[in-house]
């Protein structure tokens, strides 16, 4: 969004129905809100405009507490402070069929996430 937009009415449209989001990115080339939702334990995405609205993950996901896109590479990084403390990624794009773990438990509360695709930083 434009802080500084000049448009009264340019705004971000609600993501609604959601019991305890944790954390969100945004995409700016496709317009997409990534969220995390803990007690209905989801990765879900919006448009910015409130519309293609789907959970994109839910087998296996525990509590959310950081998610990162990462928007040159076209995928999606976040922590899992569930059983196993996870930090995990997948694909933008079916999600669920490309997901996978690339640290599990050594770790007290994972938590925020960033990436920096241009120096390959997670």
């Amino acid at each position: 969004m434009d802080m500084g937009a000049k448009v009264p009415d340019e705004h971000m449209i609600p993501i609604e129905n959601l019991m305890n989001p944790r954390a969100l990115d945004f995409h700016a080339e496709t317009g997409f809100i990534y969220f995390a939702d803990t007690t209905s334990y989801l990765i879900g995405r919006q448009k910015i405009d409130g519309t293609d609205r789907e959970t994109i993950l839910k087998d296996g996901i525990h509590n959310v507490e950081g998610i990162a896109v990462d928007w040159m590479g076209n995928n999606l990084y976040w922590t899992d402070d569930g059983p196993k403390k996870t930090i995990s990624v997948a694909r933008l794009q079916k999600a669920a069929q490309t997901r996978k773990t690339l640290i599990e438990g050594k770790m007290t509360h994972p938590r925020a996430i960033v990436v920096d695709p241009l120096n390959g930083w997670v």
